[in-house]
């Protein structure tokens, strides 16, 4: 079957059962109406590359029923972080608004002009589309003709935002703000992909020399969880998708200072990495990968997150 070609819900099912993939648990007809219903095939067999084959290119033991589930994961896993990554990006703007007004030597409106200076494009492009949104155009008209900064980062897209955030970082010499934009570059991906509702968990393999090396801080932390050796760390963090995750889990604890926010998202990352996997566990016992992703998650929550949250409250 070629990557284009176009099949009906029945060949579908025809073309999973020739892979090797068991349809015991979850009969053909269901299958073919959450297929219909609920969610589509090429979304649905991008789970699979988390399962091994045989030399004929058969999945082995693989049910369709387990990628139904992780796919529903990672539904509730992504609703959860992209509400983490919205509360870092409302908290970068509280932050980037504050530093100006608080340093003595800037106004709200010079910082706006020598910005524009220096990214006229990224400008423009702010201020275009917040014209044609029905949120933002009488913002950017009222402040047209001369632009407060706390208007212009109202109107921003979190990239923008991003090298906004640098761009005064810069200005006042601020390393701990320099520091928070190298962390926004990894959440600002994951948040992309929750938001555009791509898969989180559907490949999580190692990658071997990986280029992106995790931050030197975050890994130092990891280090101090001492059920999670050094080989697993360093093999969890050549995961593209694993790194950005736990990049968030460690960013959010650090830079959100509501203990209220901590503790409910604490909760909701307790009921996707404990309570929701656990109803059907045993689905994963033929996943390295998935099973080993989700051990890692829980020692990192328990450690991370322990004082936010008691056990069972979820």
């Amino acid at each position: 079957m070629s990557h284009g070609e176009k099949l009906t819900v029945a060949e579908q099912i025809e073309h999973m059962k020739k892979r090797g993939i068991a349809f015991t648990i979850v009969n053909e007809e269901r299958a073919m109406r959450y297929l219909e219903e609920n969610n589509n095939y090429f979304k649905l067999r991008a789970y699979r590359k988390n399962y091994n084959q045989n030399g004929r290119g058969e999945y082995v033991g693989l049910e369709f029923a387990y990628l139904r589930d992780i796919a529903i994961i990672d539904m509730r896993l992504r609703y959860a972080l992209l509400k983490m990554c919205l509360d870092i990006e409302h908290c970068a703007r509280v932050k980037v608004i504050k530093a100006i007004v608080d340093s003595p030597n800037e106004d709200a409106y010079s910082v706006v002009s020598d910005f524009k200076a220096e990214h006229e494009t990224l400008y423009k492009e702010t201020l275009g589309r917040a014209s044609k949104s029905i949120y933002c155009a009488d913002l950017q008209r009222t402040y047209s003709t001369r632009m407060p900064v706390w208007a212009l980062v109202e109107m921003m897209q979190f990239a923008t935002l991003c090298t906004f955030y640098r761009f005064v970082a810069e200005r006042l010499n601020d390393k701990e703000m320099l520091c928070d934009y190298y962390f926004f570059q990894e959440i600002r991906q994951l948040r992309n992909a929750c938001a555009h509702s791509n898969c989180i968990l559907n490949d999580l393999k190692s990658i071997p020399d990986a280029a992106y090396k995790a931050d030197s801080r975050m890994l130092k932390e990891l280090s101090n969880i001492r059920t999670i050796s050094k080989d697993v760390r360093r093999r969890k963090m050549s995961n593209d998708r694993i790194r950005q995750i736990t990049t968030l889990l460690y960013f959010y604890r650090h830079y959100i200072e509501s203990k209220g926010l901590i503790e409910h998202h604490a909760k909701e990352l307790r009921e996707v990495f404990f309570r929701r996997f656990d109803e059907h566990a045993d689905y994963y016992n033929n996943s390295e990968r998935i099973l080993s992703t989700f051990v890692f998650f829980r020692k990192v929550i328990d450690n991370w997150y322990q004082n936010e949250v008691q056990y069972g409250i979820v």
